[in-house]
């Protein structure tokens, strides 16, 4: 099967993919001898360099075992068929919370999943403690999981049969293998940006569950403390989910006798909510008030003017779990990976 080469740049994935699916559709046991980089780029008529890259995504993946002095050997055969996503909010009569978080790591779930011949299911805890589990059952549990349910609970966390890992979560979960992002430095990164544009009165607003808001207070903070500026309390304001709350916030802010020159929403919702409340009293973004979000969501490339945010790689979360599910860490042994945010500047600040 020899490919076409290209002098496209995204080449090496293309082959990358072509070689997950060969070893998946082979069934290449481990430890047999894989394609040397001479092999590979005589194949599909690319570059050494590239060939390099190629298995360099395949030992990411776990596929291959890269050794100096020895060629690549096959690191594990994907065992994975299914893989089941927990979500609590599932046993709420609405999709509660099933939003871009959400969807973002669901996609990136998905996606990997696709490349390694796997179905998908969302579930919930109902259904996860009604189910037949008599053999090797791998599940994602997104977000955190209710402690308070100590059947489920005790089913995920002791049984044998089960392999998982926690994706999301607020604190990593003890003993069991973790996918987060870091929210205390996707705020500290917003806020020297801030800075570093020049304001030193940095309002933020804040909205639901203070424990998922508190890292991002606490990356706030700890930016203001490093340029030695001190926290003025009358500059953290908690709103609703509304835009009746969010133009009360703004406007008290703006009637203080020393306003802010920038407001950093700990999600780019109500960020938007600030840019409507701008707009409507003829506030110029960022002129008179730079305003940043937090979360990259679609509606932040559109908003008028294109909102500042921070992309903190939902949907890279959802495909290192997928990958760490696939290593199948034996019991005790634990990893915990943070994935790490970009600052994505736009015209609002």
């Amino acid at each position: 099967m020899q490919a076409e080469a290209t002098s496209s740049k995204y080449l090496w994935k293309k082959v990358s993919d072509e070689l997950t699916n060969y070893i998946h559709q082979h069934n290449l046991p481990s430890g047999s001898k894989f394609f040397t980089v001479d092999e590979i780029s005589a194949r599909y008529g690319i570059s050494n360099i590239t060939s390099r890259r190629v298995l360099s995504e395949l030992s990411r993946k776990n596929l291959i075992e890269q050794s100096r002095g020895r060629a690549c050997v096959i690191k594990q055969v994907n065992s994975l068929r299914k893989i089941y996503i927990l979500i609590d909010n599932l046993d709420k009569e609405k999709l509660i919370g099933f939003n871009y978080v959400y969807a973002g790591i669901y996609k990136g779930v998905t996606e990997e999943a696709i490349k390694m011949h796997c179905e998908t299911e969302l579930i919930s805890t109902a259904f996860l403690k009604k189910m037949t589990i008599d053999h090797s059952t791998d599940i994602i549990i997104m977000q955190n999981f209710p402690e308070y349910d100590k059947t489920a609970a005790d089913l995920l966390y002791h049984n044998e049969n089960i392999n998982c890992v926690c994706c999301h979560t607020i604190d990593n979960t003890p003993g069991i293998s973790n996918v987060n992002g870091d929210l205390n430095r996707s705020s500290w990164m917003m806020t020297e940006h801030l800075l570093g544009r020049g304001h030193r009165r940095i309002a933020m607003l804040v909205e639901g569950d203070a424990s998922w808001y508190t890292p991002k207070f606490d990356g706030y903070y700890s930016s203001l403390k490093e340029h030695d500026l001190s926290f003025d309390a009358v500059l953290l304001k908690t709103v609703g989910s509304n835009q009746e709350s969010c133009n009360q916030a703004v406007s008290e802010l703006l009637a203080l006798k020393n306003p802010p020159t920038a407001v950093f929403c700990a999600n780019d919702y109500t960020a938007l909510r600030v840019l409507n409340y701008c707009k409507d009293h003829n506030i110029t973004v960022p002129d008179r008030l730079a305003i940043a979000g937090f979360d990259n969501i679609p509606e932040s490339r559109v908003a008028h003017p294109a909102l500042t945010t921070v992309d903190t790689g939902w949907a890279e979360l959802g495909r290192r779990s997928v990958l760490l599910l696939a290593e199948h860490l034996l019991p005790g042994h634990v990893k915990n990976i943070v994935i790490e945010p970009k600052l994505v500047i736009r015209e609002s600040t």
